[in-house]
């Protein structure tokens, strides 16, 4: 008989995050001092809130957020300085990057660590959800449960435009696809 040991580390997917890539399209790093508010949310419910200002010189960012203890329900600010960093791109212009405040990497995106900081995701020590995926979901590149395909399915407000499938359609159908295979292989080498 098989024991499975399931893995109790978080995964990546579903944790807060703060992509540099999204700050700089959201204009954080053209203006002088200004504090910006990023939240999440998980399903309908509010997740986190974070306040976060770049200085003027854009050498780091201040993030302000308070955090609520589960048990408890205690709650404390926390106030935590993340430098950031330039790279000279090859068209011309910059790439912002954080400077990771544990290891001192370079990265493009933190992640709320246990500890209530952004961290990268070495420091973290997160999964992302295809590194633990089983032998199967990786022959048929299924890293989706059928929880997803729904949330998937219904996010999609139309099927089609002029006559053709749209994107998010053909995708839901080409995932939908894979993950029948995926379960018709399975019951097959039972």
């Amino acid at each position: 008989m098989r024991y499975y040991w399931k893995s109790r580390t978080q995964k990546l997917d579903n944790c807060c995050s703060i992509s540099i890539y999204s700050l700089k399209k959201r204009g954080y790093f053209s203006r002088n001092t200004v504090y910006n508010t990023i939240s999440w949310s998980y399903g309908d419910k509010p997740s986190g809130t974070v306040r976060c200002c770049v200085d003027k010189n854009n050498e780091f960012m201040q993030l302000d957020y308070t955090v609520t203890n589960r048990d408890t329900y205690e709650s404390h600010d926390i106030s935590h300085k993340t430098y950031l960093t330039t790279t000279s791109c090859n068209y011309g212009s910059t790439r912002y990057w954080f400077l990771c405040t544990h290891c001192g990497r370079r990265v493009g995106k933190l992640y709320r660590s246990d500890s209530n900081y952004y961290l990268c995701r070495h420091c973290v020590g997160y999964k992302y959800g295809s590194q633990s995926a089983g032998r199967i979901s990786r022959m048929f590149k299924v890293n989706y449960y059928y929880s997803d395909l729904e949330r998937m399915r219904k996010g999609i407000r139309a099927t089609h435009y002029a006559g053709e499938p749209t994107k998010r359609y053909k995708r839901y159908l080409e995932l939908s696809e894979r993950m029948k295979r995926a379960m018709g292989w399975c019951s097959m080498s039972i």
